[in-house]
């Protein structure tokens, strides 16, 4: 008993560390593709004239932008095998 106090202990700031890493590594992820495509949308829109087109066309694609991206995010947590 007293062996795993010990070890959550010792791995505890890693594992905290590892958890805020990968939250900001989510929300980077999320975030800047959504503004970026959505900043590129509104600019081309308003140069073209072409208002909704491509503000709903960089929504799209910063959705799969995003989702490919927490996608291989994630997938090393899938594919770890429990230790």
């Amino acid at each position: 008993m007293d062996n795993q106090k010990k070890n959550n202990q010792n791995s505890s700031p890693f594992q905290l560390a590892y958890v805020i890493s990968f939250g900001l590594q989510l929300g980077f992820f999320i975030f800047f593709p959504i503004a970026g495509f959505l900043l590129l949308g509104l600019w081309i829109d308003t140069h073209f004239q072409t208002e909704p087109l491509f503000v709903l066309l960089g929504i799209i694609v910063s959705f799969v932008v995003s989702a490919y991206e927490v996608y291989h995010l994630i997938l090393p947590l899938i594919d770890k095998p429990d230790a």
